[in-house]
Order: C-alpha cells, then sequence, then structure tokens
C-alpha cells in the first residue's frame, strides 16, 4: 500500500465517524433527557406559527368583484409551463421507471400550458383538459417527491416543500373542475392558489433554490389574482 492510498483510507474512515459523530449530535440535542421524545426548536415553532397564520389568513380571504384581465391569466399559464420543465430537477432518489415517466410527462404538459397561455393571449378559447393534464403531473411528481423526503431524519427540511406540492395539486385539481364545469364558484380554488403561493415561494427562496416552486408560485399567483374568480 502506498502512502497515498493510506491517507485515502484514513480519510475515508475520519469522515464516516465524524458523519455518525454529528447525527449522535443532532439526536442528543433534540431529545429530551428524560423521555427520549424530540423537542421542538425555536425556529421551528416560529415557523409552525407562520404556518397557521398563513393559513387562517387564507381561510379568510374571498374573491371580490374586479373586470377579469384575461392577458394576466395568460401570463399565469406561461409561467407555469416554464415551471413544469423544472419538475423533476431536484428528485434525486425514488423508482428509476416513475422519474423517467415524469421526465417524459412535465415537458408536453409544459407545452400544452405554453399553447393554452398563447392561445388565451390571442382571446382564444384554452386547450381543453390542459388543467387536468397539470394535476396528473403533478400527483406523479407527489410521489416520486416523497420517495426523496422520507430519506430526510428532519421534517421540517422538506416541509414547505410538501405543503407548496400539496397545494398546487389541489389548486390544480380545482381548475380541472372548473373548466369540466363541476365548479363555477369555489372559494377553496382561490384559497388554494393563496396557499400554494406563499409555500411555493418559501420552498423555492430556501438554502437550496428551487426553480420548479418559485415559478410555479408566479404562475399560480397570476392566475389567482387575474380577476376571473367568481366571489362565493
Amino acid at each position: 500500500m502506498t502512502v497515498q492510498e493510506l491517507n485515502m483510507a484514513l480519510n475515508g474512515i475520519d469522515d464516516k465517524y465524524l458523519s455518525t459523530w454529528e447525527l449522535e449530535k443532532t439526536i442528543s440535542l433534540n431529545r429530551s433527557p428524560k423521555g427520549g421524545r424530540y423537542q421542538a426548536k425555536p425556529a421551528h415553532r416560529k415557523l409552525w406559527v407562520l404556518i397557521l397564520a398563513a393559513a387562517a389568513l387564507t381561510l379568510a380571504a374571498k374573491p371580490i368583484v374586479r373586470t377579469p384581465k384575461h392577458w394576466v391569466k395568460s401570463l399565469g399559464c406561461l409561467y407555469a409551463a416554464v415551471g413544469m420543465l423544472f419538475a423533476a430537477q431536484d428528485l434525486t432518489n425514488g423508482f428509476p421507471a416513475l422519474l423517467k415517466l415524469l421526465k417524459l410527462a412535465a415537458p408536453l404538459t409544459a407545452l400544452q400550458l405554453a399553447v393554452t397561455g398563447i392561445r388565451m393571449w390571442k382571446g382564444k378559447s384554452p386547450v381543453p383538459g390542459t388543467w387536468a393534464v397539470v394535476c396528473c403531473v403533478l400527483v406523479l411528481r407527489l410521489v416520486a417527491a416523497y420517495q426523496t423526503w422520507s430519506r430526510e431524519p428532519q421534517m421540517m427540511d422538506y416541509l414547505f416543500s410538501l405543503l407548496g406540492s400539496l397545494c398546487l395539486t389541489g389548486y390544480a385539481y380545482h381548475r380541472a373542475a372548473k373548466e369540466a364545469g363541476a365548479a363555477e364558484k369555489s372559494c377553496w380554488r382561490f384559497r388554494l392558489g393563496l396557499l400554494a403561493g406563499f409555500f411555493c415561494l418559501t420552498a423555492g427562496t430556501g438554502r437550496v433554490p428551487l426553480p420548479f416552486y418559485t415559478v410555479m408560485a408566479c404562475g399560480v399567483m397570476l392566475d389567482v389574482l387575474s380577476g376571473e374568480e367568481t366571489p362565493c
């Protein structure tokens, strides 16, 4: 064994024991000395208060009567189209077949959203079933993303991404129902859009920038605030 190989082996052992020590230190800091239950950190408590406050304000929000601006809604579709191109960017684990399907479906959905946005910009009717396809792709992404999140030891590391994905999926579901004529008036569509914008902006501007959440938040907020929502 050469000196270089010996140094590489020792460095690997050091890294292994250092990672174990950091994990044990994290567990010991978060465990109660008497019980074995985890204690919430002050920063985590503040995050939960912020989440509950945002949810309370959103539940009290209602759309107002305004003149619809169709160019705003079409711009929202174009933003959502760009966001769908990053749908599989932050997903590293999960079933390979599921990730391949998502990487194939997301660009096709982005193309459909872009065509819908361009048609609405020109004053034409949107492509039928656009938001139904978006909802299906977001459900597929949610399953693939949870396979990545489940490997994280701390839920707070992916909490905003999880909530943002859930609200995005719920909003797309209500938009698909509106396109099908099943829900003309729905406060939940408006509220889920606001929550999706809040959670996705928070998730996308964290320690690691995630363009999917940031751009999708812009698209949803433009779609919600276009003035087309009927007061409920």
